[in-house]
């Protein structure tokens, strides 16, 4: 079956609108920070260390247990920022309201501009940072400049 040009082109302006998409798809900082099996996650936060310093670098590992590495999220926000920008850009308000409770749960929580592992002694996995393309994403389209959005463009 031959598809003909203005059918391809259909075609590739789909598959580029949902390559679009994923710019948006936000990180999920508690699905990497949860405790797994035989792990366990501790919490430091700018504000915990300013309120009991003393505490926070003292964090007391149960014998049993011993630390494997660390991770850092860099500029950490609540998911929820992001539907105020993107909804101004993406749907009338009228047709909102029917989107919001669907999508809601899914954009709870928080997100991150970027993370990066540290091994145990607190070195640095350069090879585990990560840049999130959300905040970019949402820069792009405040600027009204959705065609931009492309792996080339974000690198």
């Amino acid at each position: 079956m031959t598809i003909v040009k203005s059918e391809r082109e259909r075609l590739q302006a789909i598959l580029e609108f949902w390559h679009r998409i994923e710019f948006f798809i936000p990180f999920d900082v508690s699905a990497r920070a949860e405790s797994r099996e035989n792990r366990m996650s501790f919490w430091l936060h700018a504000q915990s260390l300013e309120d009991d310093t003393d505490k926070a670098r003292r964090l007391v590992i149960p014998e049993e247990k011993e630390v494997s590495g660390f991770t850092i999220f860099f500029g950490i926000f609540d998911k929820s920022e992001t539907t105020q920008t993107t909804a101004k850009f993406c749907l009338p308000p009228e047709e909102l309201g029917s989107y919001e409770d669907t999508e809601r749960s899914e954009m709870e929580g928080d997100t991150c501009f970027a993370s990066l592992d540290l091994n145990a002694a607190g070195h640095p996995l350069f090879e585990t940072f990560a840049i999130s393309t959300l905040p970019w994403a949402l820069g792009q389209a405040q600027k009204g400049d959705l065609a931009a959005l492309s792996t080339s463009a974000f690198a």
